[in-house]
């Protein structure tokens, strides 16, 4: 018989004495993270103990980060204030910092302004461009007044919450797994995973999918984004994302409308299938999975239809 606790009211993260599963461990003789200043006069002083915090909260968790590359933060207030070039002067400064220190950046920690709006419009868009189509190198951004100042409750340079909140953000980017779900009979028993992916001998891959549109009025494209689980704890992903064209607009024939029903679905699912079957995280031989779990998210009561017909069929 189980003793049922009351249930607590107004609880709050506590990141203190939590580890994660896998945690990410850099070489650190080969390599190790820098940080990029996305605003002026933010207090580089302070920079040295924001970073000692981050690795030694890292470090109590069994992260290594390894060491800051560089004589102190890249500089890059110049163009964001002129709102081009970032991406050419991100490659050409981690390029300098990695033939100068004999280390591969790993990380790049990107210091930004606390209005959410100026962000969006520049900074955070082009940061995610190098990062993704340029470099390959994770990029994990922060605010300014909670990373590099201190002396309220807002600026957080030497506050171990903080940094073991942006951690979670961090060892998931640099290939680590945070936490794993567990069916309830096996809590505490040391096993992980839900039952449901496994209950047949080849797994179960989870897919979601949601079209984004860009604003109405916006001739910006419209883009498929496909993710699967690879392993049985769900940690292991692979991502997939297509552009949507275009199509006529059948009540008038001059014009073009976006498109919600993802005609590259057949495509997709191959890619994802062969990635089950090469990682072969449930040990079944390169098999692909028994069972598929399908969201699909966006869809109008009036899509249901080309949805069943069109996506269904292709999967």
């Amino acid at each position: 018989r189980q003793t049922i606790e009351p249930m607590q009211r107004n609880g709050s993260w506590n990141l203190t004495r939590t580890a994660f599963q896998v945690p990410a461990r850099f070489d650190g003789q080969k390599v190790g993270w820098a940080v990029v200043l996305c605003v002026p006069n933010s207090g580089r002083h302070s920079i040295g103990m924001f970073a000692n915090n981050l690795r030694n909260v890292a470090d109590e968790r069994n992260m290594h980060l390894g060491d800051l590359i560089g004589d102190g933060p890249i500089d890059a207030a110049g163009y964001i204030a002129s709102k081009s070039g970032l991406e050419a002067f991100l490659s050409e400064e981690v390029e300098r910092l990695e033939r100068g220190w004999g280390k591969k950046v790993g990380l790049l920690l990107a210091v930004m302004s606390d209005s959410a709006g100026e962000n969006g419009k520049f900074v955070f868009p082009a940061l995610k461009r190098w990062s993704h189509t340029i470099s390959g190198i994770p990029v994990q951004c922060c605010q300014v007044s909670k990373a590099l100042k201190t002396g309220d409750k807002k600026k957080m340079a030497g506050d171990s919450g903080y940094a073991a909140g942006l951690l979670l953000k961090m060892n998931l980017k640099l290939g680590g797994e945070n936490c794993y779900a567990s069916s309830p009979e096996r809590i505490g028993s040391g096993q992980h995973g839900l039952a449901l992916m496994e209950r047949e001998p080849q797994g179960t891959m989870v897919v979601g999918l949601d079209v984004h549109h860009a604003s109405p009025g916006s001739q910006g494209a419209s883009f498929a984004a496909v993710v699967a689980s690879l392993d049985m704890q769900c940690v292991k992903m692979r991502t997939i994302v297509t552009t949507q064209e275009m199509v006529d607009d059948p009540n008038n024939g001059s014009r073009k409308q976006r498109q919600e029903i993802v005609h590259t679905l057949y495509e997709t699912m191959v890619d994802l299938l062969h990635e089950f079957c090469t990682k072969d995280c449930f040990g079944t031989g390169g098999r692909p999975p028994r069972r598929i779990v399908f969201f699909r998210d966006g869809v109008a009561h009036n899509q249901f239809e080309a949805v069943t017909e069109q996506e269904i069929e292709q999967i």
